[in-house]
């Protein structure tokens, strides 16, 4: 679950300084998580934004599907750093349908712990449909847009 964070707090932590940020991005992790992951970042004007992340934990009898974790938040940007509030965050698994508390809790507890009340990160783009973003510990994630201004976000 702590991978899970990891890879939350990368996809929120994302900011830009020239290309348009609005859009749909595929995020990949430069150090891979234990645990298959895919996370897609929505990130929409007035500054709102959506990481939708899928994983499969390993938790052998007491969860056997895969999770997915939604996390809506804000995000403004400054002097190339993007500061990102993380405002609600929804766990089901990947048919929609509740989990066990006990794993829902760990993966909120886990992403909470992770974001505290806001992350940031620096961004160096590659061209308009790529950039890196370093978070403050140095992890670095790379993102590739998947599509243009995508619909507002909540």
């Amino acid at each position: 679950m702590k991978r899970l964070a990891l890879v939350v707090l990368a996809a929120v932590s994302v900011g830009c300084s020239g290309p348009s940020l609005e859009g749909t991005w595929d995020m990949e992790l430069a150090e891979k998580p234990p645990v298959e992951t895919t996370v897609k970042v929505t990130f929409s004007r007035p500054d709102r934004m959506v990481a939708d992340v899928e994983a499969k934990p390993e938790l052998p009898g007491v969860f056997e599907a895969r999770l997915h974790a939604e996390v809506w938040g804000d995000w403004k940007l400054s002097d190339g750093t993007l500061t990102v509030n993380a405002e609600s965050i929804t766990v089901k698994d990947t048919e929609g349908k509740d989990v066990p508390d006990v794993v829902s809790d760990i993966a909120t507890s886990t992403i909470k712990d992770a974001l505290g009340k806001s992350a940031s990160g620096k961004v160096l783009w590659e061209g308009n449909d790529k950039f890196t973003v370093t978070l403050a510990d140095g992890k670095k994630a790379v993102f590739t847009r998947t599509t243009f201004k995508s619909s507002p976000v909540r």
